[in-house]
């Protein structure tokens, strides 16, 4: 799909209750059609909340790149999905919500001279 403009969407794991999946990525995929979502996820997570969304929303132009809690496929796959976009003429944003996955997303851009707009939405964050 060619578009203006794409969204990424970086957390460290998703689940069904996330709030980026559902208040960020959902929405704007429903509402905003012709962009591209994007989300990377660094952890680990499980899958079958993803069909259980698609069957509520119905075809979502959603895609899920999972990093596996490794930063090496974490930068491969930001690099390959920046490199994407700008072959494509598309204008990306990095979207930041979790301090440990933003945080390596925040160097990695500072690393590699990206000059991509990044927001960082900022939520309680506790650990378990």
């Amino acid at each position: 799909m060619s578009c203006n403009r794409a969204i990424i969407t970086v957390v460290n794991s998703i689940g069904p209750t996330n709030m980026p999946l559902n208040e960020f990525v959902l929405y704007r995929a429903k509402h905003f059609s012709t962009e591209e979502h994007r989300i990377l996820v660094l952890g680990p997570t499980n899958l079958t909340f993803i069909d259980e969304h698609k069957k509520e929303w119905g075809e979502i132009n959603v895609r899920v790149t999972y990093c596996r809690a490794s930063y090496l496929r974490l930068r491969r796959a930001l690099n390959e999905m920046l490199v994407g976009y700008e072959e494509q003429g598309t204008r990306p944003i990095i979207h930041l919500h979790q301090p440990r996955s933003g945080m390596a997303v925040q160097l990695l851009n500072l690393l590699f001279v990206r000059r991509v707009p990044t927001l960082f939405t900022v939520h309680s964050s506790f650990g378990r």
